[in-house]
């Protein structure tokens, strides 16, 4: 017997409708090659779309995901037993898409977190409890970046990215529990060294207590830390969704086996996979991918521990959407000037009017959330 908690994270799970009918009727499962003799007290993935039926998709922008009644079936035979509902997907499909979820999962005894009939259920966390290891228990909580998917106090949705709320509920639970697990979705899609405002949270989440942090939603392996003798991975990749062919690192990822013991006690090994997307599964990687794979992470770790790095890193990749930045501040009509000679550069002098006080309103608070309030209003108008 060891009186240790282990659980494996897995990366962003939405697979297409072929890639659902593969796996309900694939004779291998999703991670059968993976995980093979290794056992684990539980699986947690992030669940990146509802199981629903409904067919009335929110306004939003982006692709907006659903997956079939049936997936539950598959997630039950790979032995998932932890679904983060914590994500920019989960509310794609309306209220009713989060609650036909949660029924879906409950109904096969998985655990849900992340996401509610409102915001006070979608905050709430998950205890692991097992009696046969000295009742050690072990607290998951999961939130994430705020798009078109948060919850409120009277409307389902997934719980936010708070750092002064995440760091009292963390506070608390650490006074209850042996272990605080925070599974944050958040960051930049394609990027794998988090922006300096993620890194911040995620390094606070453990001075309050936690005992590591899982970040989800960047599609691809990610960058991570040991920090104050806790875990954090800024990025795992995907467990599966469709092929993105032109996606570099796309079908890369990986698991975190991360292993809690007593006396806060704590351990992370990352399992790195190839996801397959044609055959709806993942495998381990080969040693000569591993190793490459590994280079490059520890060149991104080397980044994120260097702030001049950090900065320059991001600002590098900032600048590759400077283009789509300025045409949301752009009127549709003028957008055409892009097309002809010259035309970006004069799409650049019309945004850059008054852009000392865009910068200004955007940067401070109380400006922003002013801003936002009237942007909502106007949504009613489309």
């Amino acid at each position: 017997m060891t009186n240790r908690t282990n659980i494996l994270f897995l990366g962003d799970f939405a697979p297409n409708e072929k890639q659902q009918l593969l796996l309900h009727t694939n004779s291998t499962g999703l991670l059968d090659e993976l995980v093979g003799e290794r056992t684990f007290d539980h699986l947690a993935i992030n669940l990146e779309a509802p199981i629903t039926k409904n067919v009335s998709a929110t306004p939003k922008t982006g692709p907006a995901l659903k997956l079939r009644p049936c997936i539950v079936d598959t997630l039950k035979a790979s032995r998932i037993t932890i679904a983060s509902l914590a994500n920019n997907h989960i509310l794609d499909f309306g209220e009713a898409g989060v609650l036909d979820t949660i029924r879906e999962l409950e109904s096969q005894s998985i655990f849900c977190l992340g996401a509610g009939r409102a915001l006070e259920e979608a905050t709430r966390p998950i205890v692991l409890t097992d009696k046969a290891k000295n009742a050690m228990t072990v607290a998951i909580i999961a939130v994430a970046e705020s798009e078109f998917n948060i919850a409120t106090k009277n409307s389902a949705g997934a719980a936010p990215l708070d750092v002064i709320d995440n760091a009292r509920a963390i506070q608390d639970l650490n006074a209850e529990h042996d272990h605080v697990v925070v599974c944050v979705h958040g960051g930049v899609e394609h990027l794998a060294i988090p922006p300096l405002h993620l890194r911040k949270a995620c390094r606070f989440f453990v001075e309050q207590g936690a005992s590591a942090v899982i970040c989800s939603h960047t599609h691809l392996p990610g960058c991570y830390e040991r920090y104050q003798g806790a875990f954090i991975s800024y990025g795992l990749g995907n467990l599966l969704m469709k092929p993105r062919p032109a996606k570099q690192n796309w079908n890369y990822g990986y698991a975190v086996a991360v292993s809690l013991g007593q006396q806060k006690g704590v351990t992370a090994e990352l399992l790195p996979y190839v996801m397959k997307p044609e055959e709806a599964r993942v495998e381990p990687m080969s040693d000569s991918d591993k190793s490459a794979l590994f280079i490059e992470l520890t060149r991104q770790n080397q980044i994120l521990e260097d702030e001049n790095m950090l900065r320059e890193a991001l600002t590098r990749f900032y600048s590759r959407k400077r283009r789509s930045h300025v045409s949301l501040f752009t009127p549709k009509f003028l957008r055409t000037l892009s097309r002809l000679p010259g035309g970006q550069d004069v799409l650049y002098r019309i945004f850059q009017s008054n852009i000392t006080g865009k910068i200004n309103t955007i940067r401070n608070p109380s400006h922003r959330e002013a801003l936002l309030a009237n942007l909502r209003s106007l949504e009613r108008y489309w």
